[in-house]
């Protein structure tokens, strides 16, 4: 990464500490963790909101994973390959291959992690789409257990969370690193830093720059923390990072006319666009989902209308 030509450098002998993390959602926290792991002594986790967890301690805590103890246990054999096949099947292929590929083949040792660390999963496993063997992973208490669980192991390890502290600023040395991190006037130094902001639904302006083709429809809504605002995009332009993943991220079907939702539709529905023509077989939706505006949700066998 190369720095701004307006960016102030600084060099930096002696940082305050070894690694910044900036957010503290499940992504965070693992890299704290992991940092810890690898001989890390001086780790700092800088979270904006007043709370540890980011969007993660709001989500269903879902996890696929292949290969898990959880699936030997009901005798379900499986394998990061198969996952990987079916990924890719769901989703049209229309994926980065080689992070999905990473993905599956680690995905089944990060859930046995997370159990080992007190996660407790529920017996039953689920399918989220079309697969061809069930390897969801429920954790009892959602998304806000897997962050407790994490949180725990963090302050275990002696792993520093500073709340209320949004992060504006990266400093750069002069060879282009970054070197530490800044809040207004406020500056830490580290021999690492980590970006793991979550995402941007919280930001209009950068919904429809970034996904446009979310921000343009007629009827949406977001789900997450207020602190997905894209930090990491601001902060990745003040070093001129790269970005990816243009116009590409999460979106759930929606009736048109409610605001709840199921992320796992039931097979009794079946799914018409406004004309009343029929999109798609539910059991093999996913993110393959048509791209419409709307869906709406018809019960088989009940006379119901469009309005």
């Amino acid at each position: 990464m190369t720095p701004n030509s307006t960016k102030e450098t600084k060099s930096v002998i002696h940082p305050d500490v070894d690694v910044v993390v900036v957010g503290s959602g499940a992504a965070g926290l693992c890299a704290a963790l992991t940092a810890n792991q690898a001989g890390a002594e001086r780790i700092l986790v800088a979270e904006a909101e007043d709370v540890v967890g980011g969007s993660s301690r709001l989500s269903g805590g879902l996890i696929m994973g292949a290969g898990t103890r959880y699936q030997a246990a009901l005798g379900i054999e499986d394998s990061g390959a198969a996952l990987f096949h079916d990924y890719l099947a769901v989703n049209r292929w229309n994926v980065d291959t080689g992070i999905v590929r990473e993905l599956c083949e680690h995905s089944g040792r990060v859930v046995d992690w997370l159990g080992d660390l007190g996660v407790d999963f529920h017996d039953e496993l689920v399918k989220a789409s079309d697969e061809r063997t069930a390897r969801v992973h429920v954790p009892k208490g959602a998304g806000q257990a897997i962050v407790d669980a994490l949180h725990r192991r963090c302050r275990e390890c002696g792993v520093d969370i500073a709340l209320g502290q949004r992060i504006d600023r990266l400093i750069a040395d002069e060879t282009g690193a970054v070197v530490g991190v800044a809040v207004g006037e406020d500056e830490i130094t580290a021999g690492a830093v980590v970006i793991a902001t979550g995402g941007f639904g919280n930001a209009p302006d950068k919904l429809a720059e970034h996904y446009p083709s979310a921000a343009a429809a007629e009827w949406t809504w977001y789900i997450g923390a207020d602190g997905a605002r894209g930090d990491a995009i601001d902060l990745g332009a003040q070093v001129d990072a790269q970005l990816t993943g243009h116009d590409s991220g999460l979106r759930l079907l929606d009736s048109g006319f409610d605001r709840d939702y199921e992320a796992f539709l039931p097979g009794w529905l079946v799914l018409v666009d406004a004309a009343g023509h029929r999109l798609a077989v539910v059991a093999v939706l996913g993110d393959a989902a048509p791209q419409k505006d709307h869906l709406f949700p018809l019960a088989v066998g009940q006379g119901a209308q469009l309005g």
